[in-house]
């Protein structure tokens, strides 16, 4: 028992990528009312941006990329891997 107190704590990375995320992606909401109030802070994409990243599962990505029609589809996933093959 002794020795179990004395193991380091090892800690999922998963976990912590998930808080961090979901830490973001709140304090970017917060941060796009801000801007929703002040007009010096453009709010909305603050706003966008930390409900994209609390889509975890991907149901309003998968939602809004049904919206492009097969041709504009096929034609972002073209410009998408020719930028990553650059990148690379």
């Amino acid at each position: 028992m002794t020795d179990d107190l004395n193991k380091p704590i090892k800690l999922d990375s998963g976990g912590i990528k998930f808080i961090l995320r979901m830490t973001l992606a709140w304090f970017l909401i917060v941060l796009g009312v801000a801007g929703i109030v002040l007009p010096i802070l453009p709010g909305w994409p603050f706003f966008l941006t930390g409900l994209a990243l609390l889509d975890v599962n991907g149901t309003i990505r998968k939602r809004v990329w049904s919206w492009f029609p097969p041709k504009a589809q096929n034609f972002l996933i073209r410009q998408y891997k020719k930028i990553r093959s650059r990148a690379r």
